[in-house]
């Protein structure tokens, strides 16, 4: 499965934020990872710019 868009990660992290536990980020970004079924492949996938993670750049965009 491709790496889903921002938007499609939105209502997942909400889902996770509305039994009002504190989680660090990467324990949300573990647990949206599951819920998605992503591959190490899909967890690995850098932004061109080689900074970050394709998937952490649109958990955070989706968390804004």
């Amino acid at each position: 499965m491709p790496i889903p868009k921002y938007h499609e990660f939105m209502l997942p992290f909400l889902k996770l934020a509305a039994d009002r536990k504190e989680r660090a980020n990467r324990e949300a970004l573990e647990e949206l990872v599951r819920f998605f079924r992503l591959s190490a492949d899909d967890v690995a996938l850098q932004l061109p710019s080689g900074r970050q993670s394709v998937l952490m750049n649109r958990v955070s965009w989706a968390q804004t």
